[in-house]
């Protein structure tokens, strides 16, 4: 037995595709919606995380290779801007 394709079916967002060209406004639209989305998600992870490690103590902290006052800047930027300054 065969599967067709056509059948399975996808995320909505898979399925949506704006047509037109670069400079479509459905296109700039979509694109616009689609970036504020996910900077949404990526924020919501970096508070998740401070969340986290705001419950650590200072032991645990040293640890990993932070002081207590450093963890939110290494969370959001990353360890190589941490050790940039």
């Amino acid at each position: 037995m065969t599967t067709d394709r056509s059948s399975i079916s996808q995320p909505q967002s898979v399925l949506f595709r704006p047509e037109g060209g670069a400079s479509s406004p459905v296109k700039k639209l979509y694109n616009l919606f689609s970036h504020l989305g996910m900077a949404a998600i990526r924020e919501y992870r970096i508070r998740r995380d401070i969340r986290h490690v705001s419950q650590f103590d200072k032991r645990l902290l040293k640890d990993i290779g932070l002081e207590p006052d450093q963890y939110v800047d290494a969370l959001r930027y990353g360890r190589d801007a941490y050790w940039r300054v």
